[in-house]
């Protein structure tokens, strides 16, 4: 059986500890972390979709979501 992709996925911090301990935390548990977004505690990554319950049960995290494309088109497009 074909391996799952790694899905891109957003995780928001509670900012009950410091975001740097739990994005290792993170990439202990398999996420590849993209950025760290300190001002508003945001990592962002990807991880096999199997994985999106052991990542939000990590002490300081407040939610796991799926990264989402969104297109707005260039600039004067929408009038």
């Amino acid at each position: 059986m074909a391996e799952a992709k790694k899905k891109s996925m957003i995780i928001t911090l509670s900012g009950k500890r410091p975001i740097h301990e739990v994005a290792k935390e993170l990439k202990d548990e398999g996420f590849e972390v993209d950025q760290i977004l300190e001002t508003t505690n945001i990592v962002t990554g990807s991880a096999h979709p199997n994985k999106k319950g052991r990542l939000q049960k990590i002490h300081g995290v407040a939610d796991v979501s799926d990264d989402h494309v969104v297109d707005i088109g260039p600039p004067g497009a929408i009038s």
